[in-house]
């Protein structure tokens, strides 16, 4: 997560210097996508989380968040890629995938604390295989009011 914030900032600042220069710098926010990628980063936590305090759980938490319920097909992706690349005056950020258009507008609405309890409170049911506690639908953009 931190590397992914460092990237967005440094490609905030990276806009704002090119923008004199006529060049745009845009971000693509993917969110779970269905590749062999959840498999090997699944396989290699695991691997090394042996000795860690909660290995028992992720390796099932990361399958569950790329399950079919909360992932997209890479050609999502791809086509942000291309809605930015063909766009006469592109955005700053494409989100896609997974749910990362309804995180991101939560994001916005709610404070960090309570953002912060909503990350949480879905990693925990997902760890815990207990969908049917789930404050975010990603496919539909729902959210728990209890949480926000």
């Amino acid at each position: 997560m931190a590397t992914k914030l460092a990237l967005e900032g440094f490609s905030d600042c990276l806009r704002m210097e090119a923008a004199p220069f006529g060049i745009d710098v845009v971000v693509v926010e993917p969110g779970a996508i269905r590749t062999e990628w959840g498999a090997i980063s699944r396989d290699s936590l695991l691997a090394r989380s042996v000795s860690t305090v909660t290995p028992n759980g992720l390796g099932d938490m990361l399958d569950q968040a790329l399950s079919a319920r909360l992932s997209s097909e890479p050609e999502v992706i791809a086509r942000a890629i291309e809605q930015a690349l063909t766009s006469r005056r592109p955005k700053t950020r494409y989100a896609a995938c997974g749910g990362a258009n309804s995180i991101l507008a939560i994001r916005r609405l709610i404070s960090d604390r309570r953002f912060d309890r909503l990350m949480w409170a879905s990693s925990q049911a997902v760890r815990n295989n207990r969908f049917d506690e789930l404050p975010l639908d990603a496919s539909e953009g729902i959210v728990d009011p209890g949480l926000s």
